[in-house]
Order: C-alpha cells, then sequence, then structure tokens
C-alpha cells in the first residue's frame, strides 16, 4: 500500500473518529439538557395544579380549566393531565389524555404532595405520536379535603423532531468534513513526501560507474537529513567495495594466466619434438608445481568466499599454543635447516581457536618468513599474555622485512611486495591471516624495518563474544 494512501487513511480515521466523538457528546449533552428541561417543565406545571387546588377549596373549576388548556396553551409544549379524586373517579382532564396517554400505561410511583418531583421521579413513554414524559403526584386541598391524584403526560414530539433533523444535519456535516479531511491529508501528504519523491529520483540516477555522494548536498528536511547522510556513506562503501572487486577480479585474472601460460608454453614446448624419458619427466615436474600453485589459488579463493559468505564456523576450543608451536616448528625443521635459518619457541598458554585454522595461519606466516630470511638468520616464535588477558602469539623473521609503503596494503588480495622474489606464492597468504583471525575476533598486526626483519603478532581474545 503507498505511504501516500497511509497517511491519508490514518488521518481521515483520526479526524473522522473525532468528528464522530465530538458529534456523539454534542447528541448526549442536547438529550441530557431537554431531559432536565422537560423535567423542570413537568415540575413547574404540577406546582401551578397545586397552586390552583390550594387557591380555591371546594371549587375544581378552575383548576379543570386549568388542565383543559394546558394541552393548547403552550407553544411549544403541551400537557395532558388527568386529576382523579380518592375513589377514582376523574374530576377534570385533558380531552385528549386517553388518546395521547395508552389505556393502562403505567405512571412512575407517585410523588407525595408536599414533595417536589425530581428528574428521577419521572419516566418516558414512547407512543406513536412521539416521546411521553409522565408524573403523578399527589395534590392537597384546603379544608381537609382528601388528597386528589394527577398524573400528566408532557408530549416532547417536537423535541425529538427536532433532535432527528439536528442528527441528520450532523451526520451530514460530519461526511462532508471527513471527506474534506480526507483532500487536504492528501495535498499535506503530497506536498510533505516531495522531498522523498525526489531522493528516489535520486536514487535511480545512480549507476556503477558513480557511486559518490549524490544526496547530501541538497537542504533535505531534517527527518531524511540523516537517511540522505548514510546513503551517502552506504554509497561510499559500495564504491569502495566495486572498486575493490574490480580489481580482485583484474589480480586473480593475471595470476591464473601466468601458470595457465606457463603450462600452455610449456606443453606446446614439448610437443614439438620427441624428447627422452628424463626430459619428459622434468617437464612434468615443472608442470606439477603449476598445478600445486593454481590449487593452493584455488582453496585460498574458495575458503575466502566462504568467510566472506559467513559460511565458515570454527571450531573454536581451548588450545595449547606452545605444543601446537612445537609441531609447526618441527614440520618445519628440515627447510630451515636446509635454508640456514635458526628457528626458536619461546613461552607457552592456553588460548581459544580452531586447531586447524591456527595452524594454516601459522604455516602461512612462517613459509613467508623462511623464503625472506637469509642463510644464518632467525625466526623466533613465541606465546605470552599482556595485561588485558589477550593471547599474544608472535612469529618474528630477521629478513629482508618491509618497507613502509607495502604495510598497509600486505593484507590485500594478491598484493606482492616484491612480485619477482615471490613467484612461488599466491598472494593470498596474509589476506587468509586476516580473514582467520576475524573468524577468531581477534587481530594480526605487523611492525618491520628494511633490512632488519618483520615481526607479526596474532591477538586472541580471552573470551568469545556472546552469540
Amino acid at each position: 500500500m503507498p505511504l501516500t494512501l497511509r497517511l491519508v487513511m490514518g488521518s481521515t480515521l483520526v479526524c473522522g473518529t473525532c468528528l464522530l466523538g465530538v458529534g456523539w457528546l454534542s447528541i448526549h449533552t442536547l438529550h441530557q439538557r431537554f431531559d432536565r428541561t422537560n423535567a423542570s417543565l413537568l415540575a413547574d406545571h404540577l406546582a401551578e395544579v397545586r397552586q390552583t387546588v390550594f387557591d380555591h377549596p371546594g371549587d375544581l373549576h378552575e383548576v379543570a380549566e386549568l388542565i383543559l388548556i394546558s394541552s393548547a396553551s403552550h407553544q411549544v409544549n403541551s400537557y395532558y393531565g388527568q386529576l382523579t379524586d380518592a375513589s377514582g373517579e376523574v374530576v377534570a382532564a385533558t380531552p385528549e389524555f386517553g388518546q395521547v396517554v395508552p389505556p393502562g400505561t403505567v405512571f412512575p410511583a407517585t410523588v407525595g404532595s408536599d414533595e417536589i418531583p425530581e428528574r428521577e421521579q419521572q419516566s418516558r413513554l414512547t407512543v406513536q405520536s412521539g416521546e411521553l414524559f409522565l408524573l403523578a403526584a399527589k395534590v392537597r386541598q384546603s379544608g381537609g379535603a382528601p388528597e386528589l391524584l394527577y398524573q400528566v403526560a408532557l408530549n416532547a414530539g417536537h423535541v425529538e423532531e427536532w433532535l432527528a433533523n439536528y442528527n441528520r444535519t450532523l451526520g451530514i456535516f460530519i461526511a462532508i468534513a471527513t471527506a474534506a479531511s480526507a483532500l487536504l491529508s492528501w495535498l499535506v501528504a503530497r506536498s510533505g513526501l516531495a522531498p522523498l519523491r525526489d531522493i528516489t529520483q535520486s536514487v535511480q540516477q545512480v549507476s556503477a560507474p558513480g557511486l559518490t555522494g549524490l544526496l547530501g548536498v541538497r537542504p533535505w528536511p531534517a527527518e531524511l537529513a540523516a537517511l540522505a547522510g548514510e546513503f551517502d556513506r552506504m554509497l561510499g562503501r559500495l564504491d569502495d567495495s566495486f572498486n575493490r572487486l574490480s580489481q580482485f577480479t583484474a589480480d586473480a585474472a593475471h595470476e591464473f594466466r601466468t601458470p595457465l601460460s606457463n603450462l600452455t608454453g610449456s606443453t606446446s614446448l614439448l610437443l614439438t619434438r620427441e624428447r627422452s624419458v628424463a626430459e619428459y619427466r622434468e617437464i612434468l615436474e615443472a608442470h606439477l608445481k603449476q598445478y600445486e600453485r593454481l590449487n593452493r589459488m584455488i582453496e585460498s579463493l574458495l575458503f575466502l568466499a566462504r568467510a566472506d559468505g559467513k559460511t565458515v564456523a570454527p571450531q573454536i576450543h581451548p588450545l595449547a599454543a606452545g605444543h601446537v608451536l612445537c609441531d609447526i616448528a618441527e614440520f618445519f625443521a628440515p627447510l630451515a635447516e636446509e635454508s640456514g635459518v635458526n628457528l626458536t619457541i619461546d613461552g607457552d598458554a592456553t588460548l581459544l581457536a580452531d586447531e586447524s585454522l591456527l595452524r594454516m595461519v601459522l604455516i602461512n606466516l612462517i613459509a613467508n618468513a623462511l623464503r625472506v630470511t637469509p642463510p644464518g638468520g632467525t625466526i623466533a616464535l613465541g606465546v605470552n599474555r599482556d595485561e588485558t588477558g589477550h593471547t599474544l602469539v608472535t612469529i618474528a623473521d630477521t629478513g629482508c622485512g618491509i618497507a613502509p609503503q607495502h604495510l598497509s596494503k600486505i593484507f590485500d588480495r594478491f598484493y606482492r611486495v616484491d612480485a619477482a622474489r615471490s613467484s612461488s606464492g599466491t598472494g593470498l597468504g596474509l589476506a587468509l591471516v586476516q580473514t582467520i583471525m576475524k573468524l577468531h575476533f581477534g587481530s594480526v598486526t605487523v611492525t618491520s624495518k628494511a633490512n632488519c626483519g618483520s615481526t607479526f603478532q596474532l591477538v586472541f581474545p580471552d573470551a568469545m563474544p556472546p552469540d
């Protein structure tokens, strides 16, 4: 459902509900007011009848005349009364009393001759001619004569007719006002949402070649300014991601092209003439190295893709870091001895890690250190805890070091400090290290000085964050 329609429907519903509430309250108030007025009129009429009877002892002619003309003496209100004596004989009555008040009508409880009738002592009766307000009261005669019973009905049909016309008029007004509020709400909502439409048009103009700040430069309303700013920042992140993806694609294509070109050229050369078994074997061994390099690149890329897609779930549990370092140092010992590099291990601590991923990190870092450390150099492996309780694993070498301009990029995929000296690598090792450390909610840092060596430090937290 469009937002404009939602706003119009909501505001119209609120407006209509308020109008209906005010209308109901006004009608209820009018009913209450007319009821009080009718009750007061009946009480005044009864007082007039009582006074007339009291002023003319033994002579009911005056009161009979009063009752007779009560139905016609008022322009609006008509009274229909009946005065009976103690035996129930009608002394005086309005001629239309029997027609207006149906026979057998039950009047409310009789009011004493000394009582002033209250509203609660009257009742309402709906008949064909309209609404009647009924009252029954004792009337005292002077001179000790027996009390009389006066039953009277006030015809309030004119009030009901007026209220019915008022209700119709009010209903028409509420309908028109609700329709007008819907129209005004639509105009206001359309005007208020105009900046949102402008943002939509601006967003529609966004394309891959221009993912830069497009919205934040315009003076948006306060409610949309934050959205525009966040959108610009999102575009910046997307632009950076697209650039990285383009660079990654280009780098991956280049890295795959090199071994494939080598394999294609070597195979073509191999097929130019007959060769000896030794020559075939030598060429196939060279091919195998290229296949292994391609396989490592593919495995690394698949792992990075799974990590980016949040599908890698490390099995993290406490590990003795010293024991893992000893195992890996033992694995690299023959290669280090052949290269004339000294491997040392210092310290031990328990850390939280996935053992297979930890071994992958250490193998990558130690293999890199062996490639750059000259004969007579040292690779020092160490484990310790800092003052915050984090476990630190360090791999320090005395190799050629890394120039400062390269330090911020060495964890990028396919980035090589010196491609000529790293032809055997894939350019993904340090990217794997950083990704694996992020999976452990840890970090990897590097400090280096040209011609003095590099130190990589792995920081493992003392506890995993809650899910």
